[in-house]
């Protein structure tokens, strides 16, 4: 077998794989991406966000894609509390940040269209890239690894970086497992015809109910993306009769329903961000409930931590670094984002009890009078994907 020969490899080309090997290149590393989403027959239904938080638009920066960015997508700052028994609405500011954000907004934009801008600067920077269906196979060195692709193709490299998502061909070739809780609710993604913000309802809302909890969020003027979740006992053909019943009682009217995706849901850790030469990230790492959306939240911050740690690497011939980013990484996703990732998902979908709601939402309650803690709340979701970065060099 003749092998393709690169520095790093990236196999997967979500947002994480492909911000990764930008940054990479960006750094003047040989790069192969392997694009495993090729021949899939799934249809592409509705995506679990399409919005990405604050503390993802200086990574966008310093890759030089935030300008076609924001061009293809749309700042958006409110987000909000609405609790569906009592009607409470509390409001929040991203702009109330100042100068703790260089940009105090969140970016609207469809996971494909920025999918398509990352791959477009990738072009720019000569990476190759490999369209495959996944690893068959994985032989590590000393030095390096190589490849195996279905079709017998090779890729050696010095560094192999598995971003294939959950069931990532590159962590099972390694052995690592893969640790955690399937829950049982199923997850419920659909994308409605109605204008939530006549009901007074934020950009982003958190619709806190224990029988119909949901993040609603702006898709357009008048179409919104409307995420749950329901038992797995429940019958999965008749989701959708299931999920109007819900629609007519949260909004009194009977919305149209566009677009409806289901997915089990997973809170899960691979038992180590490293062996030997390879390294994870985002969904082939970790999966958190996509209530939450902090699966994708730390992607980002992990391939952007570990892009000057594998150039070091690369340069300097020593690894000592890459182990600690491996150990650090799967930290702030166990004892940070996990625990907030469940966190969240209870005080939107599991509270019926309203002592205990009082008791969830006394925090947001307080933030809302008070300027400082709002800063400090707005703040909190990024150091818990973000972790510490003060030894770290930028992008």
């Amino acid at each position: 077998m003749t092998a393709r020969v690169t520095d790093v490899a990236v196999v997967g080309a979500g947002t994480a794989g492909l911000a990764t090997a930008l940054g990479l290149a960006r750094r003047g590393v040989a790069v192969t991406l392997v694009d495993t989403s090729t021949g899939s027959s799934t249809r592409p239904g509705p995506t679990w966000s399409g919005v990405h938080h604050w503390s993802v638009l200086p990574i966008l920066d310093r890759l030089g894609v935030l300008d076609a960015a924001l061009v293809a997508g749309e700042a958006t700052a409110s987000w909000g509390i609405s609790v569906l028994a009592t009607g409470e609405r509390l409001a929040f500011d991203l702009r109330e940040l100042g100068p703790d954000a260089p940009y105090p907004f969140n970016l609207r934009l469809e996971p494909a269209r920025l999918r398509t801008i990352l791959r477009d600067a990738l072009l720019d920077h000569r990476v190759s890239v490999v369209d495959a269906p996944g690893v068959s196979g994985l032989r590590q060195y000393v030095d390096g690894a190589v490849l195996t692709l279905p079709d017998g193709r090779g890729i050696a490299a010095d560094w192999v970086v598995g971003a294939d998502g959950p069931a990532s061909g590159v962590r099972r070739a390694t052995g690592l497992g893969f640790e955690g809780t399937t829950w049982t609710e199923r997850g419920v993604v659909a994308v409605v015809g109605h204008d939530f913000a006549r009901q007074g309802y934020a950009d982003t809302t958190l619709q806190v109910d224990g029988r119909a909890g949901a993040v609603v969020e702006r898709v357009g003027p008048s179409t919104w993306r409307y995420v749950c979740q329901e038992s797995l006992a429940l019958d999965e053909a008749s989701v959708a009769p299931r999920l109007r019943r819900v629609l007519r009682r949260v909004t009194g009217g009977d919305p149209e329903v566009l677009g409806l995706a289901t997915a089990r849901m997973h809170q899960r850790s691979a038992t180590s961000y490293r062996s030997g030469r390879v390294v994870l990230v985002a969904a082939a790492a970790h999966v958190t409930h996509p209530l939450a959306g902090h699966t994708s939240l730390t992607g980002w911050h992990d391939g952007a931590t570990l892009v000057p740690v594998l150039h070091d690497a690369l340069r300097d011939g020593v690894d000592d670094r890459v182990t600690a980013w491996a150990d650090g990484r799967r930290r702030v996703f166990l004892d940070e984002a996990a625990p907030m990732s469940l966190a969240r998902r209870n005080l939107i979908a599991q509270i019926d009890d309203p002592e205990r709601l009082a008791v969830e939402l006394d925090a947001f309650r307080r933030a809302s009078a008070d300027p400082q803690l709002r800063r400090e709340l707005l703040r909190a979701e990024h150091d818990a994907v973000a972790g510490d970065r003060s030894s770290l060099p930028p992008l």
